[in-house]
């Protein structure tokens, strides 16, 4: 099971790199985006955000209600007009944990980019989909061709996502970690070192 615990944000922020554009994540569905976007964010003492939610919120339906009745191709339009909202302000550290689909558009590579240290998590395709069945594949619909697809459909979608979206996140990632054999918390870990290792050189 991949669950992050509950955690509280810490008092201390990250004062030194309070000008440090905000922190993406990107990778295949399973990855972990979003359970190790609030550990790092607590650590870096940071607020952190999920692309999809905010998405949700904007719309005022759930995601997958969104793909099935407004399809993939304008679920994308909003899904860059949440990413340029949820990176246009600098106002303290954001960590941003996004939809895996993000890097499918030329503009949210773009943004992604220019607005973001973007960090890519690794995962290999049957790591993913262990991971998605145990939080339910139901709320994936484009893992599936049908409701019926099941587990061999999802794998397959994914290792066809992998060779599509993978050259793409390594094209827009300024930090590249493997999830294999590691906790969340240990992820959280290396990446605040990372990332506090390279704001530390631009700094000086």
């Amino acid at each position: 099971m991949f669950e992050a615990p509950v955690r509280h944000r810490r008092d201390v922020t990250l004062r030194r790199f309070e000008g440090a554009a905000p922190v993406a994540l990107v990778g295949l569905p399973g990855a972990g985006k979003t359970v190790v976007a609030p550990l790092l964010a607590n650590r870096l003492g940071w607020r952190w955000d999920d692309l999809d939610a905010a998405i949700a919120r904007a719309a005022g339906k759930g995601v997958p209600e969104l793909l099935r009745s407004e399809g993939e191709a304008r679920f994308r339009e909003r899904e860059l007009e949440a990413l340029q909202r949820a990176l246009a302000s600098l106002a303290d550290g954001l960590v941003l944990a996004c939809g895996g689909g993000v890097v499918v558009g030329e503009e949210a590579r773009r943004v992604l980019a220019a607005g973001a240290t973007v960090v890519w998590l690794q995962v290999l395709p049957e790591t993913a989909l262990a991971r998605l069945e145990a939080s339910g594949l139901a709320d994936r619909p484009l893992l599936a061709d049908s409701p019926a697809g099941g587990d061999a459909t999802a794998l397959r979608r994914l290792l066809e996502l992998q060779v599509v979206r993978d050259p793409l996140y390594g094209a827009i990632a300024a930090i590249s970690i493997t999830t294999e054999g590691k906790t969340p918390e240990e992820l959280a870990a290396a990446l605040e070192t990372a990332l506090r290792d390279r704001w530390a050189g631009s700094a000086s």
